[in-house]
Order: structure tokens, then C-alpha cells, then sequence
């Protein structure tokens, strides 16, 4: 770099302000993985506090999935993958 660049450089340095620090988002830690669980249902869990299993355990599919942002469908299929049965599923006897 030349002379001249290098001083037309510093001088629009120097006009600068100075950057305010942007607050940091808060970092969520994902518990360890369970082989049975998803990340996402893993992200649901740390970003509720509660295991995923307590909040798709009981209710409607379409319910909990409109609280959890997730579509019916993939709490059906959660709900078959942890072994949780539906709420409103009838007895076998």
C-alpha cells in the first residue's frame, strides 16, 4: 500500500465512530443427544425446560403443535417414535 492510500485510509478511520457492541443472543445448550430424539425435538425441550415427552404427551396433536410451531403431523409421528400414545387414541382390549 502506498503513501497516499495509506493515509487517506487512516483518515477515514479517524472519522469514524466508534461501533456500539450489539447485545449477544442468549446461546442455548442442547442436552445430550438421545438416539430416539431429534435435534429439533431437543431444541424445543431446552428452549421450554420441560422434556419433550411431557409436551406432546397429552392433548391434541393440532394443539400442541400450533403452541409448539411444529405441524400435526410431525407430533404424530414424534408421539409414535418415543412410544407416546395419542391422547384422544382408543384403548385395544
Amino acid at each position: 500500500m502506498s503513501k497516499a492510500q495509506d493515509r487517506i485510509r487512516q483518515g477515514i478511520l479517524a472519522k469514524r465512530q466508534p461501533r456500539e457492541a450489539k447485545p449477544s443472543r442468549p446461546r442455548i445448550v442442547l442436552p445430550p443427544p438421545d438416539p430416539r430424539k431429534t435435534k429439533q425435538m431437543r431444541l424445543l425441550e431446552a428452549l421450554w425446560r420441560e422434556p419433550i415427552e411431557f409436551l406432546i404427551g397429552e392433548g391434541k396433536e393440532a394443539d400442541i403443535g400450533e403452541q409448539l410451531g411444529v405441524a400435526e403431523s410431525t407430533i404424530s409421528r414424534w408421539r409414535l417414535r418415543l412410544g407416546l400414545r395419542a391422547a384422544n387414541s382408543k384403548s385395544e382390549d
